[in-house]
């Protein structure tokens, strides 16, 4: 993710010999800079999914969705099952697997039947709305492919597709859990989802585990946006593309657990800025380390040649899509920044900032005055070549 770790950089982790790390990475010095992960690009890459699945569903009349449900629901794809095996499947509680069945059964996408081969037990299986809702996410999954064909190659798609798929089976070998979201009876593009939510669960864990009790995956992705300088809510609303009141939510739990801090918006003095506390950037910290050390997983399972390959893949990919997100975002602003509107080129300014961090701020303004885009060295990197 991108961290900003104030005077602490971080080092590559030494390769792993197995399937488990022999080290991880440590604290040196170096000056304040942003770090990108493939971890942080595979996340891109599954939020421009989940927003896509997200607007075809809305626009079918499907809403109550959660982006979570998705491996529950393709569990089910092929038969009913009981709530443990749901449970196992998905690598939760199972009362955890009750509360997301029961919710899915409220609106329709599945129901309970009795289980013959249990009596004590029921079984929890997709209704014809929900066979319906599988297959238009499997067809909106067919187009996000085809969009990602035209950006990096047909070619590289099917690569990139097959190792994650390498990946996410070595990593994650359980046969009950769920399948990639199928689409058209190949593989599928959803597995950047399984893969991405698969290293979320283990991030958060970790860290827990390092002594951040309370934290959700959702703290952290917030802690990747916000800088030194810190954030506003309203732009941290624009660039995880949530509700104000949710974005909201996260930041007041993140400042009461101590690892954000208020203070007045030096441009505007009725407004707030939050910024990371000193135990705010310990978090960031540790979440960095646990991300390079699955990064590193996944670089001893590929081997380095092809590892180099797979991430610049990913980072082509998720290059792609924030371009023509950015794309997106000036067409819909040319109207009123046509106009003058001095405050609407501000807020845009902002959002752009946040979107893509300080790096790519700076190489679009060279873009947009013509002059050559700042270049930036790359680090040292154990075992494999360079970004």
């Amino acid at each position: 993710m991108v961290e900003y770790l104030g005077r602490r950089a971080y080092t590559r982790p030494m390769v792993p010999t197995g399937r488990s790390l022999t080290a991880v990475p440590a604290p040196v010095a170096g000056p304040e800079a942003p770090v990108d992960t493939l971890v942080d690009r595979l996340n891109r890459v599954t939020r421009d999914l989940q927003w896509r699945l997200a607007d075809a569903l809305a626009g079918s009349g499907d809403h109550g969705l959660r982006p979570s449900f998705a491996p529950l629901l393709q569990l089910l794809r092929d038969g009913a099952l009981p709530i443990g095996r749901i449970a196992e499947g998905l690598r939760v509680s199972p009362q955890a697997a009750s509360r997301s069945a029961t919710t899915l059964e409220r609106l329709g996408y599945v129901a309970r039947t009795p289980n013959a081969a249990d009596g004590r037990s029921r079984l929890v299986g997709l209704t014809d709305r929900g066979h319906r809702l599988i297959e238009l996410a499997g067809a909106t999954l067919l187009r996000c492919e085809s969009d990602y064909a035209r950006l990096i190659g047909r070619s590289e798609v099917d690569r990139l597709l097959g190792e994650l798929d390498e990946v996410r089976d070595a990593l994650d070998p359980d046969p009950s859990s769920p399948p990639a979201p199928a689409a058209g009876g190949h593989r599928s593009v959803g597995v950047v989802i399984l893969v991405t939510l698969r290293a979320k669960r283990e991030l958060v864990r970790v860290t827990v585990g390092r002594g951040h009790p309370g934290v959700r995956a959702s703290h952290l992705e917030l802690l990747t946006v916000i800088g030194p300088a810190g954030a506003r809510v309203s732009d941290l609303a624009r660039t995880q593309q949530v509700s104000r009141q949710a974005v909201s939510a996260t930041v007041q739990d993140l400042e009461s657990l101590g690892y954000l801090e208020r203070r007045p918006d030096p441009v505007d003095r009725r407004g707030v800025v939050f910024s990371p506390t000193p135990t705010g950037r310990a978090l960031a910290a540790d979440a960095l380390a646990v991300t390079l050390s699955i990064e590193a997983r996944y670089q001893a399972l590929l081997g380095p040649r092809r590892f180099e390959r797979f991430e610049r893949s990913v980072r082509a990919l998720g290059d792609g899509i924030e371009r023509t997100a950015l794309a997106a975002a000036t067409a819909t602003a040319t109207p009123t920044l046509a106009a003058g509107d001095r405050s609407e080129l501000a807020g845009l300014a902002r959002q752009l900032r946040a979107r893509l961090g300080p790096d790519g701020a700076a190489r679009l303004a060279a873009l947009l005055v013509g002059d050559p885009p700042p270049t930036r060295a790359a680090g040292p990197r154990t075992g494999g070549g360079t970004r």
